[in-house]
């Protein structure tokens, strides 16, 4: 199972870490992303490491059709925006 947060202050950030470090000897694994420290990916590293890239989606929970019909709308309105 997998868990997800969005936390925009950092104070509570540090407390919720706080709480599920306590955790960890039950199997719980922190997993931290900062995204102000994400890297944009190059060309060169895609060509390197497309295989992990690849394997470390979770497609199986993405609904196909919601995704498409996602994308359609997303390429639609850019196309007819002024």
């Amino acid at each position: 199972m997998r868990l997800v947060l969005d936390v925009q202050n950092e104070d509570i950030l540090d407390e919720l870490l706080k709480v599920l470090r306590r955790f960890q000897k039950d199997g719980v694994e922190i997993v931290h992303i900062d995204t102000e420290e994400e890297e944009e990916w190059d060309e060169e590293y895609l060509e390197k490491h497309w295989r992990e890239i690849g394997m470390a989606t979770h497609s199986a929970d993405f609904d196909d059709d919601e995704e498409l019909y996602r994308a359609c709308g997303e390429y639609y309105g850019e196309k007819h925006s002024d």
